[in-house]
């Protein structure tokens, strides 16, 4: 697939900065914690991290994701295994305590991403690679998360200048954005049950590197949603 490399650069970069911010994260976390196996923790993340980026953009290149023509569509493993992973780790204990040593605005702060991120979209569709719906000019307003995720980190890290409510309803919003931008994204997949006919088809996802979207990106915007909720509702 012919992508200007300018895009390939903006989204490895806005790939490997969320790595790194993931990374930074739990690190903080369990030092704070003074965790006894904190090394142990962070390598295995690390290693487990890269291996799933191996393993997609092995998928991607043998062409097992690129068969859209299959039911259920085999890209639909790069979204579904690590959001199984995002739900055990969030239900787990282990959350709870990582949580209490990390800053809620840090989670907040981060969905910035999220705007660079639908830059990439839409010049993708300026390049006739990606379809209008999947951008802000058609029906993905995700980035109104990332332009709003400033002032909620700020007033967020002020006390009590915000609500609870109101973060709570920012997060809930946000999670239904991501679902929106999902349920268009596989509509417009080349598969029989395809509603949105206009070309080009979602098929840039199932190609290196933008198999990293749905494989990492959006499971971590998701999951800074969940944490930034499970704060939220222990918080007094």
């Amino acid at each position: 697939m012919d992508v200007p490399i300018y895009v390939t650069v903006i989204f490895l970069a806005i790939v490997v900065a969320m790595f790194y911010l993931v990374l930074a994260g739990l690190h903080h976390g369990l030092s704070r914690m003074g965790h006894p196996a904190r090394k142990r923790l962070m390598l295995f993340t690390i290693l487990g991290l890269a291996g799933w980026f191996a393993l997609l953009a092995f998928l991607s290149h043998i062409g097992f994701l690129k068969q859209f023509d299959k039911m259920p569509p085999r890209m639909f493993l790069a979204l579904l295994i690590p959001l199984i992973f995002i739900i055990i780790f969030v239900n787990r204990k282990f959350s709870d305590r990582l949580l209490e040593h990390i800053p809620g605005y840090w989670i907040v702060y981060a969905q910035v991403f999220r705007l660079p991120l639908e830059m990439v979209l839409w010049l993708l569709f300026v390049e006739h690679i990606l379809p209008i719906q999947m951008t802000f000019e058609g029906y993905n307003f995700d980035v109104l998360t990332a332009l709003t995720a400033p002032a909620i980190g700020y007033f967020y890290s002020q006390k009590q200048s915000i609500p609870k409510s109101v973060a709570i309803g920012w997060n809930i919003g946000g999670i239904i954005l991501v679902a929106v931008i999902v349920t268009i994204a596989i509509l417009s997949f080349p598969t029989p049950f395809r509603q949105f006919m206009n070309e080009p088809s979602n098929t840039v996802v199932a190609y290196i590197p933008y198999v990293w979207l749905p494989g990492f990106l959006v499971p971590v915007a998701i999951l800074l949603h969940l944490l930034s909720l499970k704060q939220l509702m222990k918080r007094s």
